[in-house]
Parts: structure tokens; sequence; C-alpha cells
């Protein structure tokens, strides 16, 4: 004849001590679900926006600069952001730039008056890169302070008039990774831009 094993008092215990831990934490969950009103946390995506703020008057562009405005053109917030410009020279055969001609222009066409260039870093890639974090509301040094025609140059020999235009981008700051993987830029230490070759 066989024996039966009865388990011993300990395990019985465990057990008993297992079920109640368990029905403890089921009535507190329980508890909590009935008693706690959900907060409902919505996250507005920021906008990078920016404006370029210059004065034209069909012979001198000057006072060129970036203005990362406080709301985009949706009325979201701006977010800090890093900006750059391209500089398009053409030339056309109207004063104000919408008939193109077929006459290559470069910088070299303009005689310009750089700004604070301490602030902005050339790239390889012929963008003007602002070294610093832009805030919303805030606007860069002067980067063009005038631009004439050189009067030299072949085009305005022509008579074709020169078109300067001025296109602004610009990237989020956060994180630095942002920028980092579209611009051929490094974030330094202290934030500021500098060009990768």
């Amino acid at each position: 004849m066989k024996k039966r094993r009865v388990p011993s008092r300990a395990v019985l215990t465990a057990l008993l001590a297992l079920v109640q831990v368990i029905s403890v934490a089921g009535a507190t969950i329980a508890w909590l679900a009935s008693r706690t009103q959900p907060i409902v946390n919505t996250f507005a995506l920021g906008v990078v926006t920016v404006d370029i703020p210059e004065d034209f008057d069909y012979t001198v562009k000057s006072d060129v600069q970036i203005e990362n405005p406080e709301k985009g053109p949706d009325g979201r917030k701006s977010v800090p952001a890093y900006v750059r410009v391209a500089l398009i020279p053409t030339w056309t055969r109207d004063a104000v730039g919408k008939e193109p001609v077929g006459e290559p222009a470069s910088l070299s066409d303009l005689e310009i008056t750089w700004g604070k260039m301490d602030d902005w870093v050339i790239g390889s890639d012929g963008y003007y890169y602002y070294k610093r974090i832009l805030h919303p509301g805030e606007t860069t040094s002067v980067l063009i302070e005038t631009a004439v025609v050189n009067q030299k140059a072949r085009g305005y020999e022509n008579g074709y008039h020169m078109n300067l235009q001025v296109i602004a981008d610009g990237i989020q700051a956060y994180p630095s990774t942002a920028v980092e993987g579209v611009w051929p830029v490094r974030v330094g230490a202290s934030g500021e831009l500098e060009v990768v070759s």
C-alpha cells in the first residue's frame, strides 16, 4: 500500500499568501480604474518657418536677414531652428525679374557689401549657414548689407537687369541629429554649426 504525500504546512502557507497577494493586487487595480480619471496629453507639433526681411528699390538690395517668426502661417508656434541661405543671381529682361534670359550670372556680377560674416559659414554646397540657433521671434545678423549690379558685368552691358534671389530654409534645432542628418554640418559643443567637407 502506497502512502499519500501530504503537502507540508510551509507549502500550504506559501500558496495561501500568493492567493492573498493576487486578490489584493486585483482589488487595487479595480479601485484605481474606477476612481482615477484619465489625463489627456495633447502634443502639438511645432513648425519651422523662415521669413526674409530685406529692402529692395530695384537698384539696391540691402539689409538681408532671416527671421524665425513667433508663429507659422497656419498659427502653430514656431520652434528653435537652424537656417541657411542660397543666393541665386539671374539676368532678366525686365526690372521685376519676370523674363529670365540665358545669360550666365554669378555673384561676381554684383558688388556686395557683406554683413557680420563671423555669424555665418559658407558650406561646400554654396549655402550660407547661420551658425547659431534662431529662436522664435529672433532675426539673424545681416548677411548682405548692400548688393548692386557691377556695371562692367556682361549682362548689364547687354541691357539686362540683375535678379538676386534669396532662398532660405530651416530645420528644427532639437535634436541636433535632425540638422546633422540632412545638411553637411555638425553641431559643436556650444551649439554652433560647423561645416563638414
